[in-house]
């Protein structure tokens, strides 16, 4: 059975057509099923959104998991994150090394991300120990037309379904953006990835190439008003 999802409105109106590169974005994909998209359920925001707030934002909530803005208090995990051996092989290798590379990388990329757009990748907390799982999230490339969905967890909390869970969250999330369309970019080679974006409803579209130089992606998309 679908988990029931909780979304929380950014309360401040986002320029969703903003077009940026962000430099830690990771790559990732996802969409809900009928029953999924008709449990959502919009909550009162619990305070309007303030720039000089150094906490985290919870954005959405589901049965087992919250996702969250990332701060600069987390870069240590960041860091972890990003030179995991899997993310580096499927995503790419950032090139962040130390702990206040790690620090720049998320101001300069999720963090301002959500402040150009109103999404961005979050945080995935697990609700029963607020254990910092992976992330997961909305994002919006230059190489990209539309939205795309990623999502990268440590090696710990794969094989769960928490990157399904937090999938479909997003998917229900996105209509309330404005998103109607999003896309997901995969490596061929991994094969979870792949599984997961279908599972999740995208659909295969076409092998491509984001710049001259990458050795290719498969390309997905789901479109939410169908």
């Amino acid at each position: 059975a679908d988990a029931k999802i909780y979304a929380i409105r950014r309360v401040r109106t986002c320029a969703h057509a903003v077009r940026a590169c962000w430099l830690a974005a990771a790559a990732f994909t996802t969409q809900p099923s009928r029953t999924a998209c008709a449990q959502v359920r919009t909550l009162r925001p619990r305070k309007p959104y303030d720039d000089s707030e150094k906490g985290p934002m919870y954005i959405l909530e589901t049965d087992r998991l919250r996702l969250r803005t990332i701060t600069p208090e987390d870069a240590a995990f960041y860091l972890e994150l990003v030179n995991d051996p899997a993310f580096i092989e499927h995503i790419g290798d950032r090139g962040i090394r130390t702990l206040d590379e790690a620090h720049e990388a998320v101001v300069d990329g999720p963090m301002a991300m959500h402040e150009e757009l109103g999404h961005s990748l979050y945080v995935v907390e697990r609700k029963e120990d607020l254990a910092l799982m992976g992330m997961s999230g909305l994002i919006k490339r230059e190489t990209l037309e539309d939205v795309d969905i990623g999502y990268a967890f440590l090696p710990a909390y794969r094989g769960h379904g928490y990157a399904f869970e937090a999938g479909q969250a997003l998917l229900a999330y996105a209509p309330t953006l404005g998103i109607t369309r999003v896309v997901a970019i995969t490596s061929p080679n991994n094969v979870a990835s792949n599984q997961l974006l279908l599972k999740l409803g995208l659909k295969f579209q076409n092998f491509i190439h984001l710049t001259p130089e990458d050795a290719g992606t498969n390309l997905y998309l789901i479109d939410l008003t169908v």
